[in-house]
Formats: structure tokens, C-alpha cells, sequence
């Protein structure tokens, strides 16, 4: 039930849109990060239900009306109805004797200028859910056509539709039209049900239901009316899922839940409380009915809602019931301010936003703080002809304890010539401000450019203004004309004073923290790494209480708090809040970074070379006692080492290839040999501790914890573990990969890159795509699957994992073009959508298209401009283009497409490739350039 009728749809998938957005969030940009499924999944117990057994006035309003009286005629969605109370009770569930539902009562029925009334209740102001599986049974009347029930909720924020954010648990109703723009042409308005969400995109609103790739709304075998269906979300600070309960069986409306992060600000309005409205409508936008005389649905229609309940869920989930008053505020509150001691304060993002009115400022860093370590720094655009900026409470405060001697007071930094005025605002839309026209002293400002510091009675703010009820705390703008050239200035340290000297005054905070037990730190910023050891110690040491909140429901009561082998999903905020002897509480927030520390795990199935980056040099053994050092290019078995688990998460190394397959061994003493791994002594354990930058420190377990080392002799000998030189960091680098083979009857495509390959499958239930890295770790943090049956089309993005197989939504006989958004183990992404694959639905075939024709012809005509010589080769085979520069680039891979060797032609006309080492087989040659790509095979015997 949308409060307008402007709708963004998201027609580049919602995957993708979310992913590639930006929020602009005080003085940071932060990229969204897409999140998996969570690792557990548990309902919890009920925390909050309402039986309908009768109706509770403390928890639920009745909606009355057409919304004229609110300037929303029709209610935003050219409704046809009047909402009257009488519409609304609690009546007996037909068929269920002694069970009593809310009643929703379509009628034809005259009110004011409408001929129908409905039924409609919201919980604002009286009932808030934040987070957890929210489940409401719900059974609809005949439909057919142009009723419109609806199960949906709000945000509790006072910002504006859609900023507050909108979840559509369920929507039935739909018209014909609609159902078959998702693909539902055989469904009835009676079958259909569907979920939705609405949110802020930049130039309007974007919603997930538009996403006919992503959306699955449900279609029943039986129609949905005239019994009772359960409709549920499954809520927590990452992602929404919504489902259906028909029966004994659960349907998802969705092909994955929906992505949702508090740093994001498209989504960041569904990490916030949000109230619940339930409805029946008629007419609308959703049914597309909009005059009277098509309402064609029997009336009167019954809509029956037998419970609403919020349970637990993984540990989330919370209700929140008021009376629709805000408690007073009082003491030293914090606008915006980092050092000054308050008794609250606001918090960006959680209880407030930060606003920028008509892109008129640039946010700079030109300007350091007045206090602590954040400002408000800007760059005015002077072609605007203004400028405007303000910091909102999401939820109203009451400040009404500041009226009578409060101040608003706050530090400034503005150039002398510039008029500019401060204002606050209710949620009433009232508004006060008072003026600093320029070169004037007011307020305690000097108007000499520098920081100055403004004390403003609230009495000057008064007027019309109900300061119970607040939404601006902060507001800046230009008094007038402003200089025709660009300036400068920034805002620090805005509090609100209430002037009451009773109060309990806040204690001042001092934040400490110490990494790894070292020297204490007098900062609220924190960077470390994984594995890391933090010790958070702030003062005053006596006086009063602490208490912590922190990521993961962190929670403790101790002043001093230490989190050993810090993990980077212990990163974010910890608060510690100081309860000090009157009763007043001060909080600080050390924000925490954790940067992952590379880890190595190998894989016994595979062989690696131990390279020392420092001295270039790579470890090998000659298969007797003595390893031996080789330049960091060499290749070869007899420098390809195996990792065998050992107990206490250690591993023997075995050399491959070498006589005996020797093992890296100490004897005991500072020098290392090797032994075959048949000798009967006691075998060295080596474990692989991370170093940074994606190195690594060999320590035995045999020998006190002693470190192996490789000097520039290439001489390997150990020394104790205090020891940080870098020459013992080591580099592991996979010397062969051998990919699962592909699943009978399935084809392959390689990638361009050789970063990995895609397994194609067809079966009776459709196809699938499966990718199959030739690299460890390729995709292991991001894998996202791009494909349309369109080339030259915005692709809709789906989350995929690595040897998972994807089923394709398409039909059969069409043409899929893909590609690939994957993480990279050395960190960052790639993206192949210059080099997509196809296939067509139900076999492995390639696309037929004329594109690909004319390639094929073009190929026949570059396959004619060189030779490959000998062929079946032995130890080299040659490569003789008929000119210099016809081609750029040489690629070599194996029948499975692992990419064995990669060239530059460097303007020669013909190159020897040493085929050595190739094992016997097929092997395919791709020359690339300008004139395009060609392909062709070589047969190693």
C-alpha cells in the first residue's frame, strides 16, 4: 500500500543496483557490501502477539477518512474508499468456533463523496518492531476485482515517505496487467500474492517488486480466499526474507532475501523500528481500478486477521510499546560534538541524518575540527544562489525542558561577509531561526573568519515552535544574498543546555586503549589486525559505573574490557556508557577497524613452491639430505613441496619428486635438512603463521618454537621466535590445480582470463551454471552472476558460490549471455562483463547468432595468417605468423582450460614455445590482437 504513485523500478536487478550504490553519511563514503545468508538460523520465542480478541486501543489506531484530510486524497494510490471506524471490529472466525480475528469490512456504503467504506488500523506511536520473524494469519475475501488487502509497515522515523522505508509483507488484488509483467499469465487476482519494499534511490523511489528476475511472488494450486494463509518476514540487520506459509508448506517470494546494511543509504531505513498497518482497500493503483463502476468484487467483503506475532529471530527482534508521548530531555545534549561532556547525544545514522538541501554544499575536509576528531566542513556552490543544511532526529525529541534558560550553543567558522541565519523545527512544521546578517557581532560571535563560539537562548527560537515534539535540532542558511564566489566554513560542537544547574551534570570521559598489551592510547579510532589482542581501558577509574554494548550483542560491565584474536567480524562500534555518582551517563564509541591478515590453509591435494620474496630466492631439495635455494622463476618437481596435517594445526612439508620424497626436517639443531619420509625419527611440525601482506613465518614445533630461515646464500637454518627480520617471511604459490571434472553429458566455457571455467548442466529441471575457479580462492569472498537473454541489456546481478551450481530462469531454446563479478584471493575484484559467454537453454550449444557467425568466418580468415609447427610436438613447437604484428598475445591451456603458459609477441614474427614440460595430451593455442582472436589445438605426445 504505497503513500504515491511515482514509482523507480530497479530495471538493473536489485542485486546489483544496491551493490553499486553509495551513501553519502556525515563526512564518509562507504560502498555497500553484499551479505550471505547469516550461519545459523533459529525462531526464537514470541516476544510480542496481539490475538485480536478484542480490540486494544493502546496498541492500534483506526484509520479514518479518504486522506483528503491529510493532502493525500485516495490515500496516495487513488483509493476509491473512506476509511470508518465501524468498518473495524472483532468478530468470530467462520468455520473456527471460539477464535475471534480483527474484522476489515469492505461495504458499499455512501461516506462523504465515496460510495465505499473499508477498514484500516496502524500501531504508530504505540507498537514499534525492530528486527525478528514478524508472522501475521490473515484469510482475504473474494477479490475479484478491485479489492486490495494489504499487510505492510512504516518507519517510525519522521522523515518523509520513502525515506522512512516501506515492507509489504503481503499485497493481494493484483490486476491482470501486473501479474503478467511478473510472468503469472495463468493466475488469478485470487492465486496471487506478492511482497514488496520501498526505499530512497537518487531521483526517486525504488522498490525490489519490479525486478521480474528477482521477485517470485507465489501462485496457489487452490485460491487463497475464504481460508486462512500465514505471511511472515524474517528480519535482521543484514537482509529481509519473505515467505508465505500455504498449508504445511513454506514458499520464498523472493529468489534470495533482500540485502539490507545501516551504512547504506538505500537501505538503511529497514535497519531502523518500523510500525505495522493492515488494510482493505478498494480500487487503487494495485488492482487498477480507479472509477467505481469497475468494482466488480461482491461486497461486502470480509478481510479476517486472526494474530500478529514477533518472535525472536537469530537472536534478533525487539518491541517497542509507548503512548505516543517522548520523554524530556534535560542536562547537556550533544547535536553534534565528540568531546564535550553530555547527558545524550545524537548518534548519525542510528537516531539522526545529516542533510544537505538542494546539493547547495560540498562536504571538504578543508577545515579542522574545533573539537575531537569530526566536523561539518563545506564548500558552498555559489551558482545555487544559496545554501541550506540541517541535522534531524529520526524520532523526535522532546528539548521542551529547554524553553525556559536553555541555549543552543555551538563553535563556527564563516567568512565575515556571509549573512546566514540558525533555525530549529518541530515535527508540526513549524519552524523558528534567527538571523547574523554579516560583519555583525551577535551572539557571542565575532565576525572576524575565525572559529567563534554562539550561545542562542531557546526563549529567541521560540514562537510556534512545540519543542515537545522536535525533528531539526540544527539548521543553517543563507539571510539573503550570498557572495557570488565559492567559501568556506564549517560547524563544530553543537549542544543543547538546559540551564538548570539542579540537573546532574555529566562526567567527562577520557578513552584509552592499548593493542597487543603495549603502550596505552588516548584515541577513539582503532585499526588492527586480525589476530590482534585490544584492551580498552577509559577513565574516570572510580566514581561510578560502566557498561559496554558492541558488534555480535557484545555486552559487558567492567570498566576495563580485553578481546583477544580479534576477527574482522568483531569489527565496529563499542560504546562504554559511565554511570557516575548522581545518576547522569556519558558514553564514548571507539570505532574499530580489523583488517584481515591473510591466512594460508593448503590444500593436500595440491603442490605449492615456499619462495622467500626478500632474497628471490624458492626453497628446493636434490633429494638427499641437503635442500638447496633456486632464483624465485625456477620451475620444476624437485621444488614443488606438499602440506600433510599434522596434530595441533601444523603440517609436515614433503617434498614431491625428489628421491624418496624427502620431509623438511631440523634434527633438532639450527639447520634444517631433509629426510625421506620414510626415516623412522621424529618428524618436524611446522605451522604457517600469517606475517601481513600476504607472507608468512614457518615455525617448528619440534624445536622451541623456532622460525625458519633462508639467507641469501640460499642456506636454511632456524632462530627463536623473537626474532622479526624480514628475510623469514615466506610466499606460497600453487604449482598445479587439477579442477573436478565436469558432470557427464555438460560442456565448459573458459574464461578469457583463465581465472576460472563455467560448467554448463541441463537436466528436467532446467539449466544450470556452475562455477569452477583455477585459482584457490577465486570467488570465495564475491561471487555475483550477471545474465540476460538480451546482449546489449542491463544485467540483473544474483548472489552465486563457487562449484554450486545456478539455476538459469529462462526458457528453453533462448540464448543466455553471462558473466561474473568475483573476489580475487590477493583482495579486490575482477569483472568479465568485457567478455561474456553464452549458451542456449536445454543444451551446451553456443550462441547461432549472426554475431557469432560472422566471428567464425572472420576466425577461418585469421587462421590462414599463421602455422603452428610441429604438430604432435615433442620438446618446442613453433609459432610462424606470415607478418610481424599480426597479433599481440599468446595464450596456451589444457583441455580442462587451466591456462598453462601466457606470451607477448613483441612484434616477432616467429616464437618458440618450450613444450617440455607440457604433459601429454591436447592443448589449445589462442592468438590474440587487432585483427581479432583465432583459436586452434596442438597434441603433445
Amino acid at each position: 500500500m504505497k503513500k504515491n504513485d511515482f514509482y523507480y523500478f530497479l530495471r538493473k536487478g536489485i542485486l546489483s543496483v544496491l551493490r553499486e550504490s553509495k551513501i553519502k553519511f556525515c563526512l564518509f563514503i562507504t560502498g555497500f557490501l553484499l551479505i550471505t545468508a547469516s550461519s545459523y538460523s533459529q525462531i526464537g520465542p514470541v516476544i510480542w502477539e496481539d490475538n485480536f480478541n478484542t480490540f486494544n486501543t493502546s496498541q492500534w489506531t483506526k484509520d479514518i477518512g479518504d486522506g483528503c484530510n491529510i493532502g493525500l486524497c485516495g490515500w496516495g494510490n487513488q483509493e476509491l474508499q473512506s476509511y470508518e471506524a465501524n468498518n473495524v471490529y472483532i468478530g468470530d472466525v467462520p468455520g473456527e468456533a471460539g477464535n475471534k480475528a480483527l474484522v476489515l469490512e469492505a461495504k458499499n456504503q455512501v461516506s462523504g463523496s465515496r460510495v465505499f467504506t473499508s477498514g484500516k488500523i496502524n500501531s504508530d506511536n504505540k507498537v514499534a518492531i525492530h528486527y525478528g520473524m514478524v508472522e501475521v494469519r490473515v484469510r482475504v475475501p473474494n477479490l475479484n476485482q478491485g479489492l486490495w488487502p494489504a499487510v505492510w509497515m512504516l518507519g517510525t522515523s519522521n522523515l518523509a515517505w520513502p525515506a522512512k522505508g516501506e515492507i509489504d509483507m503481503m499485497e493481494m488484488g493484483f490486476s491482470q496487467a501486473a501479474r503478467n509483467e511478473q510472468g503469472a499469465t495463468s493466475s488469478t487476482v485470487n492465486t496471487y500474492v506478492g511482497a514488496n519494499t520501498f526505499f530512497p534511490v537518487p531521483g526517486g523511489v525504488g522498490n525490489i517488486a519490479s525486478d521480474v528476475n528477482y521477485n517470485k511472488p507465489y501462485v496457489a494450486a487452490a485460491p487463497l480466499n475464504d481460508r486462512f494463509v500465514k505471511y511472515r518476514i524474517y528480519w535482521e540487520p543484514t537482509q529481509i526474507r519473505f515467505t508465505v506459509v500455504d498449508g504445511a508448506n513454506e514458499y520464498d517470494l523472493y529468489e534470495n532475501p533482500f540485502p539490507i546494511d545501516a551504512n547504506n543509504s538505500v537501505t538503511a531505513p529497514f535497519t531502523r523500528p518500523f510500525y505495522m498497518l493492515l488494510n482493505l482497500a478498494v480500487g487503487g493503483t494495485l488492482p487498477g481500478v480507479s472509477s467505481n463502476g469497475a468494482v466488480t468484487a461482491p461486497l461486502p467483503g470480509k478481510m479476517y486477521v486472526d494474530y500478529v506475532r514477533v518472535h525472536k529471530w537469530n537472536g534478533y527482534g525487539s518491541v517497542a510499546l509507548s503512548d505516543g508521548t517522548i520523554p524530556a530531555e534535560n542536562g547537556t545534549f550533544g547535536v553534534f560534538t565528540d568531546t564535550t561532556p553530555t547527558t545524550k547525544k545524537l548518534t548519525f545514522g542510528s537516531d539522526s541524518e545529516f542533510y544537505i538541501f538542494g546539493e547547495t554544499l560540498i562536504e571538504n575536509n578543508a577545515i579542522a575540527p574545533a573539537e575531537g576528531a569530526n566536523v561539518l566542513s563545506f564548500t558552498n556552490d555559489s551558482s545555487k544562489g544559496w545554501f541550506g543544511a540541517g541535522i534531524t532526529t529520526l524520532f523526535g525529541k522532546n528539548m521542551s525542558s529547554y524553553t525556559a534558560n536553555g541555549s543552543l550553543k555551538f563553535k563556527i567558522k564563516i567568512p565575515a561577509n556571509v549573512s546566514f541565519f540558525i533555525g530549529v523545527n518541530d515535527n508540526y512544521t513549524n519552524a523558528a531561526q534567527v538571523n547574523f546578517p554579516a560583519g555583525q557581532t551577535k551572539y557571542g560571535l565575532v565576525r572576524n573568519g575565525e572559529w567563534g563560539q554562539v550561545t542562542i537562548p531557546i526563549s529567541d527560537l521560540g514562537g510556534l515552535v512545540a519543542f515537545q515534539d522536535m525533528s531539526y535540532m540544527f539548521r543553517i542558511g543563507n539571510d539573503g544574498a550570498i557572495p557570488t564566489s565559492n567559501f568556506q566554513f564549517a560547524i563544530d560542537d553543537i549542544v543543547w543546555v538546559d540551564g538548570n544547574t539542579t540537573v546532574c551534570q555529566p562526567t567527562a570521559i577520557t578513552p584509552y586503549y592499548a593493542i597487543n598489551g603495549q603502550n596505552w592510547t588516548s584515541n577513539t579510532t582503532v585499526s588492527l589486525q586480525s589476530g590482534n589482542s585490544i584492551t580498552f581501558g577509559p577513565q574516570p577509574t572510580t566514581g561510578g559505573s560502566w557498561s559496554w554494548t558492541g558488534p555480535n550483542n557484545f555486552a559487558a560491565t567492567t570498566r576495563e574490557i580485553t578481546i583477544s584474536n580479534i576477527q574482522s567480524n568483531q569489527a565496529g562500534n563499542y560504546t562504554a556508557t559511565f554511570t557516575n555518582a548522581c545518576g547522569t551517563t556519558t558514553n564514548v564509541t571507539f570505532n574499530v577497524t580489523v583488517t584481515t591478515v591473510s591466512t594460508f590453509v593448503p590444500d593436500p591435494n595440491k603442490t605449492y613452491y615456499i619462495a622467500n620474496p626478500f632474497h628471490n630466492k624458492r626453497i628446493g631439495a636434490n633429494g638427499s639430505e641437503d635442500p638447496f635455494s633456486a632464483a624465485i622463476t625456477t620451475t620444476g618437481s624437485t621444488v614443488e613441496w606438499k602440506f600433510t596435517a599434522a596434530p595441533n594445526n601444523s603440517y609436515y612439508i614433503d617434498c614431491v619428486g625428489g628421491q624418496g620424497n624427502p620431509r623438511l626436517r631440523s634434527d633438532n639443531t639450527d639447520f634444517t635438512d631433509m629426510q625421506p619420509s620414510s626415516y623412522a625419527g621424529t618428524w618436524e611440525r611446522w605451522q604457517i603463521t600469517p606475517a601481513g601482506n600476504g607472507k608468512f613465518y614457518l615455525t617448528t614445533l619440534e624445536s622451541n618454537l623456532r622460525r625458519l630461515q633462508l639467507n641469501s646464500a640460499g642456506v636454511l637454518k632456524q632462530v627463536g621466535t623473537d626474532s622479526q627480520d624480514t628475510w623469514e617471511q615466506f610466499t606460497f604459490t600453487e604449482a598445479s590445480q587439477t579442477p573436478p571434472p565436469p558432470p557427464v553429458g555438460s560442456c565448459t566455457r573458459v574464461a578469457a582470463n583463465g581465472d576460472f571455467n563455467v560448467t554448463i548442466t541441463n537436466n528436467s529441471e532446467g539449466s544450470f551454471l556452475t562455477f569452477v575457479p583455477n585459482r584457490t580462492g577465486i570467488g570465495n569472498t564475491t561471487l555475483i552472476l550477471y545474465y540476460s537473454t538480451a546482449l546489449n541489456a542491463t544485467y540483473p546481478g544474483y548472489l552465486a558460490q563457487p562449484n554450486v551450481p545456478f539455476k538459469i530462469n529462462a526458457t528453453s531454446g533462448q540464448t543466455i549471455y553471462f558473466y561474473y563479478t568475483y573476489s580475487l584471493p590477493t583482495g579486490g575484484e575482477n569483472n568479465t562483463a568485457n567478455d561474456k559467454m553464452n549458451f542456449v537453454m536445454g543444451s551446451c550449444n553456443a550462441s547461432t547468432s549472426r554475431m557469432a557467425n560472422e566471428m567464425g568466418k572472420n576466425e577461418n580468415v585469421l587462421n590462414a595468417l599463421y602455422s603452428v609447427y610441429p604438430n604432435p610436438v615433442t620438446n618446442e613447437a613453433t609459432i610462424e605468423m606470415q607478418s610481424a604484428g599480426l597479433f599481440e598475445n599468446i595464450v596456451i591451456m589444457n583441455s580442462t582450460g587451466q591456462i598453462i603458459l601466457k606470451e607477448k609477441c613483441n612484434n616477432q614474427q616467429k616464437i618458440t614455445i618450450n613444450t617440455a614440460d607440457f604433459h601429454s595430451g591436447i592443448y589449445f593455442v589462442q592468438l590474440s590482437g587487432k585483427n581479432g582472436i583465432s583459436n586452434c589445438k596442438i597434441v603433445k605426445q
